[in-house]
């Protein structure tokens, strides 16, 4: 990323792809440059751009913490990929069959919340948002039988 101060606002382009348009200001803002391969920013597009973004990288990702036993495993998780991508993940990490564990997520007043649908992340990521973190800490919980019988997708709500 490059930076540069104009009219008393620090100017930061986002240059993590070739091809990135975007830049950020101190205040929050984002413009995208309209037809500009060079990166500058013309005073005339930034008036007319009051488009508001983020910058599509890491910084989109949350880090999940997760415990199962005696392991802990630690990971970047892109969360616009679902609940049942984080189930997913989690149980190629720890080799165990998905279906047969709960996720439960340490929540801002230390309790311990069910993850079972893509609501309840979306509530995850409100509350992480709102703590100003971006990594969140889960534990496995063992279901005393496979819920969905072949087809371990019916474990999730919509």
């Amino acid at each position: 990323m490059d930076s540069q101060k104009e009219g008393g606002d620090e100017i930061v382009e986002c240059n993590d792809q070739p091809n990135s348009n975007l830049t950020y200001s101190s205040n929050g803002s984002a413009s995208v440059l309209h037809g500009s391969s060079s990166g500058s920013l013309k005073s005339t597009e930034a008036k007319n751009s009051e488009l508001k973004t983020i910058c599509v990288d890491s910084s989109s990702k949350i880090t999940v913490k997760a415990t199962y036993k005696e392991d802990t495993v630690r990971f970047k998780f892109e969360p616009s990929a679902g609940c049942f991508q984080l189930y997913e993940q989690v149980a190629k990490r720890f080799k165990i069959q998905n279906g047969t564990f709960q996720l439960n997520y340490l929540d801002d007043e230390e309790e311990w919340v069910m993850l079972v649908s893509d609501s309840d992340l979306h509530e995850c990521l409100e509350m992480l948002e709102y703590v100003g973190s971006r990594s969140v800490k889960f534990q496995l919980r063992d279901l005393p039988c496979a819920m969905g019988g072949s087809s371990s997708s019916n474990f999730f709500l919509s």
